[in-house]
């Protein structure tokens, strides 16, 4: 709220806008961590709300816990680590470096005794750290990052994620004290909140328990904005390169009907503001947009398969192919989403030629 330093301005944000991303998960096949059976002894709820996952050496708060639905053969079960952040600027290097020192301590605490128990096996995580950032990252944060095995995924220009952000702003300036955060605070406001996005407590409620009255206007739109996100879904590159979707518009299904592969185009919009990426399937007549945003420092290799970082230099490990998994009719796909090659190196060469002028 005005009046109160950014430090903590920061952290309302931040609470906010974790809360919405786990909704968005969720309804892209991502479970979300809970202290179960699986877990004994490596998850747990604080008092405050916060779930924690043990390391090595610590406790660590993590802001997206999830498993991943589907199996991949060759790997243990996948754990995304999630960290969140809310920054009014670009999320700096030193941010990456902590959340590295978090990753590692997490991966290396397993240990195996002479009796082999059966948590022990069940137990057991491939878990794979990803940093989302409302407003992106520095160059030197994104290559950190991408040196050490964490992805980011950024929402600095995304178009379908832009009204989001604006009503957590306006909720943040204009209605939520930091003081709510108590210790109390932390154990009802956030859950009644998030339960909110997902349509399970009543906004009115939560507005005259929390914020006022006057902030059930504000509080509805931002959930009729989440919700009218029809689709969203993660993609992955090759190289390693994660990027997130969104979109106000259904997901093709009939394209993948009778195919686990469809063509594609990345746009590049430039606007005086901020440009806009979004992706579009060939032969889809309705033209729908599917809204992302590539890593700054590899947006080259991102789109066009160009030379992305150090010591990456084959020209075929862009986003030539977009991996992912989307639920259709029920059942988990594994679709490849192929690039348009000519349509692809024309728009290569017009960006080219747009750059020089």
């Amino acid at each position: 709220m005005r009046g109160e330093n950014n430090t903590k301005r920061g952290m309302v944000r931040g609470y906010l806008f974790e809360a919405a991303l786990r909704v968005l998960l969720e309804r892209s096949g991502f479970k979300m961590v809970r202290p179960e059976a699986d877990n004994v002894g490596r998850v747990r709820l604080t008092r405050a709300n916060f779930l924690e996952i043990k390391g090595r050496g610590a406790w660590h708060q993590i802001d997206c816990p999830f498993d991943y639905g589907g199996f991949i053969p060759f790997l243990y079960p996948v754990r995304l680590i999630g960290e969140a952040k809310f920054l009014q600027t670009e999320v700096q290097k030193s941010a990456v470096r902590s959340f590295i020192g978090v990753m590692r301590d997490i991966q290396e605490n397993y240990f195996v005794d002479d009796s082999l128990s059966d948590p022990m096996l069940r137990g057991r995580r491939l878990e794979l750290g990803v940093f989302f950032a409302a407003n992106g990252f520095t160059q030197e944060a994104e290559r950190l990052a991408y040196a050490h095995g964490i992805r980011t995924v950024s929402y600095r220009n995304n178009r379908a994620l832009a009204g989001i952000k604006a009503l957590i702003l306006l909720l943040e300036e204009r209605y939520i004290k930091a003081s709510v955060f108590s210790d109390n605070g932390w154990r009802e406001f956030l859950p009644a909140f998030e339960e909110m996005l997902r349509g399970s407590f009543e906004i009115v409620h939560f507005a005259e328990r929390f914020l006022g009255m006057e902030a059930a206007g504000d509080l509805e739109r931002l959930v009729t904005a989440l919700w009218a996100l029809k689709t969203s879904f993660l993609a992955s590159t090759d190289s390693g390169v994660l990027l997130h979707f969104l979109s106000e518009e259904t997901f093709p299904e009939e394209l993948f009907s009778e195919r686990d592969t469809a063509v594609c185009r990345a746009h590049y919009v430039r606007e005086e503001m901020e440009s806009q990426f979004y992706l579009e399937f060939a032969g889809d007549g309705k033209k729908r947009r599917f809204y992302f945003t590539p890593p700054e420092s590899l947006q080259g290799a991102a789109l066009y398969g160009n030379e992305a970082a150090d010591g990456e230099t084959d020209g075929e490990t862009g986003a030539k192919v977009l991996h992912t998994q989307v639920m259709i009719k029920g059942l988990r796909r594994s679709l490849d989403i192929r690039m348009d090659q000519d349509w692809l190196e024309a728009q290569k060469e017009l960006n080219m030629s747009l750059d020089t002028v």
